[in-house]
């Protein structure tokens, strides 16, 4: 599979929350992760919410820097929108199966 550079910036997460997700055998185990978080609106009720692929696509090097984000259609018209790196404590099992659905269009690591 050729990955997008949206894959390639989670790479890292996605093969750490499922590597850690096959050894536990309940959901309370939790990561540290790094998630690409769209904040919009103005500054009294400024909004925010996980980037998933149909927000975004990003250019990344070969080591995951991002160099450009490209924001999808939808979001053209916000003048407010940025985009930040959130770090957030969470379910290794929640992230993974996030990634998963939302970045990774359902594909596990053996596919990838």
């Amino acid at each position: 599979m050729d990955m997008n550079g949206l894959q390639r910036w989670y790479l890292g997460q996605y093969v750490c929350s499922g590597f850690v997700r096959s050894f536990q055998l309940t959901d309370k185990g939790t990561g540290n992760y790094r998630l690409l978080q769209l904040n919009y609106g103005p500054a009294a009720r400024r909004a925010e919410r996980l980037a998933t692929a149909s927000d975004l696509s990003i250019s990344a090097a070969s080591n995951g820097t991002i160099t450009a984000i490209h924001y999808a259609k939808q979001w053209a018209h916000r003048p407010d929108l940025s985009c930040s790196i959130a770090t957030v404590q969470a379910s290794n099992i929640a992230v993974h199966e996030w990634l998963r659905q939302a970045i990774y269009d359902g594909d596990e690591l053996a596919t990838c």
